[in-house]
């Protein structure tokens, strides 16, 4: 049975009296994992403050694996989450984005963090879906615009006509 221990010192008036902690199994937080994450986030990974997988989105044989069977150059990741800092990159081949969210749990010194993998085409998918509504709402727009104008300028230009005919008739009659 995979587990996290997570303990904390038990301090009174600067008194140190001892340790609590509590243990979970990584399968509840797998569990937890896979009920609150929807798959259109992609992959989500809980990763500990020393680069293991305790949890997987979709992936539960990789819980206890190093976080690099998912980031191959998760070293680098790695030192940025210990610092505290938020990374932001695309993968190399650029289809997908990685976020690394650094977090502390409970008073600890050490950063985890959860990890989203977000497949591009899942990421503009529905910014395309709009863009091409908006594609054929401006063009039925632009040609409902063009038609009326054409009736607008038949109308302007019906009156005038109208007065031309009379003064070439006028014109005729005259000579």
């Amino acid at each position: 049975v995979s587990m996290i221990s997570l303990t904390v010192p038990v301090v009174v008036r600067g008194k140190f009296y001892g340790i609590t902690g509590v243990d979970m199994e990584t399968a509840f937080l797998q569990k937890r994992i896979e009920k609150i994450v929807d798959e259109k986030f992609g992959t989500v990974a809980l990763i500990s403050h020393n680069g293991i997988l305790t949890s997987v989105r979709g992936h539960p044989e990789l819980i206890g694996e190093s976080a690099e069977k998912l980031h191959k150059d998760f070293a680098e990741d790695l030192e940025h989450i210990r610092k505290g800092d938020v990374v932001v990159e695309y993968h190399e081949d650029g289809d997908e984005l990685e976020i690394f969210v650094p977090f502390r749990v409970g008073r600890t010194e050490n950063y985890w963090s959860v990890n989203f993998i977000i497949s591009r085409k899942k990421i503009v998918s529905e910014a395309e879906k709009l863009m091409w509504n908006q594609i054929w709402i401006g063009s039925l727009c632009i040609s409902t615009a063009i038609l009326l104008l054409g009736f607008v300028a038949i109308g302007i230009a019906a009156p005038i006509r109208r007065i031309i005919r009379g003064l070439n008739k006028s014109a005729e009659q005259v000579m």
